[in-house]
């Protein structure tokens, strides 16, 4: 659809390390107002470097505490809203797990096995790769 193209997006990030800021500057799903977006992006899960599987980082917040339920929970307040999880960030070995999981057909398949049933479990519309520096070596403290 051409109008679909020309629509602005708005996107919007929320860390789900916020939450552990002290106050004032506490910050979790609770706090946004889900119509001031047209995407939010749950900032990061991480893939198991063996299985190349998506892993919660913080599994105490983002599962036991509902974090997961409680961003894509938003999409009941704006019924157009996309949530998205992303996955990787900042970790120091983030890109060498990417390059490690796209170099192979088994892998690429046991992560996409993996985005699909935790797009499913937790309402997710998708996931975004955040994969910094692809294609560099990451060097730290040179």
């Amino acid at each position: 659809n051409v109008e679909d193209k020309n629509e602005k997006k708005i996107i919007c990030y929320i860390e789900a390390a916020a939450a552990y800021r002290k106050p004032p500057l506490t910050f979790s799903a609770e706090d946004m107002d889900p119509n001031l977006c047209t995407h939010i992006i749950y900032a990061f899960a991480s893939m198991d470097p063996y299985q190349f599987t998506i892993v919660s980082n913080d599994e105490e917040f983002d599962i036991v505490q509902g974090g997961y339920k409680a961003v894509t929970g938003l999409k009941r307040f704006n019924p157009q809203l996309k949530v998205l999880l992303a996955i990787g960030g900042t970790r120091q070995d983030a890109p060498h797990r990417f390059s490690s999981m796209i170099s192979s057909a088994s892998k690429r398949r046991d992560f996409i096995k993996s985005a699909y049933s935790i797009i499913r479990q937790y309402n997710f519309d998708g996931i975004e790769i955040h994969w910094e520096y692809p294609g560099k070596t990451y060097v730290i403290n040179i």
